[in-house]
């Protein structure tokens, strides 16, 4: 539909609700329209992000008191959108605590790993998370993550949308 069209319609009903308007109420009342807008043509949706490849590593222990029941979680995310989108959060009900983290070797050689408040997609762009980068990190899992096993973890953005994602649980050597 046209804007010139959308423009005729809106202007058609404001008419005949201000025609209702005017025989329904005092003369006082009076309509007013908010001014047309064209409609954005490329406005950030979930729709615009295609996740792939979504994996876990397989918990190396039983969930037992006091052991380290954490693992973590890899994908490659795609932004076919025009604008950039900012995962701001993840949840799922395998883990107590759900994180964006950040794996890297410092200036000494030494691995750190470091919890990210966001994680920025560009426009046109793409992220993957993987082993030693960027990563979803599980800490306090509720079960056993087996090989074969899935599990369900939403994807939440700047912008409120959020993005449900299936994450298959994977042997750690693949």
């Amino acid at each position: 539909m046209s804007l010139k069209n959308i423009f005729f319609m809106v202007l058609t009903s404001t008419y005949a609700v201000s025609s209702f308007a005017a025989a329904t109420k005092p003369p006082t009342a009076s309509l007013q329209v908010a001014p047309l807008t064209a409609p954005a043509s490329d406005v950030p949706t979930t729709k615009s992000l295609q996740v792939t490849s979504a994996w876990a590593r397989a918990s190396t222990n039983a969930i037992q008191a006091g052991k380290n029941n954490n693992s973590a979680a890899y994908f490659k995310i795609i932004n076919n959108s025009s604008e950039e989108r900012q995962i701001t959060d993840v949840t799922s009900d395998v883990a107590n605590t759900v994180e964006l983290h950040n794996s890297f070797v410092n200036e000494s050689g030494i691995s750190k790993m470091v919890k990210v408040d966001k994680l920025v997609i560009p426009a046109q762009g793409n992220i993957e998370l993987k082993p030693g980068g960027i990563h979803i990190m599980l800490i306090e899992l509720r079960r056993h993550l087996k090989p074969g096993d899935k599990f369900i973890m939403t994807l939440h953005f700047a912008d409120k949308t959020q993005q449900v994602v299936e994450v298959d649980v994977r042997d750690n050597a693949n």
